[in-house]
């Protein structure tokens, strides 16, 4: 077997590669517009008005007789 015999069955398949490659190009993208809308989902859930919201009508549910802002002194 010669020098070039061997180079040969060493030799990279680039066409795997390269599809390979474009696939990644595509996923890549697809990912990081994934965490952008997750992101923006999650923010949208985390406004401090609505959290306030949501943490009173649990406390509400949980305790039916939590005084409310009707029955505080003015």
């Amino acid at each position: 077997m010669t020098d070039t015999e061997k180079n040969q069955d060493h030799r990279p398949d680039t066409g795997r590669a390269e599809r390979h490659l474009s696939y990644i190009q595509w996923v890549v993208p697809t990912l990081t517009g994934g965490l952008i809308i997750l992101n923006a989902l999650q923010g949208e859930q985390q406004r401090p008005t609505q959290q306030l919201h949501a943490i009173w009508k649990r406390a509400r549910t949980l305790a039916p007789y939590v005084v409310t802002s009707r029955h505080w002194p003015h």
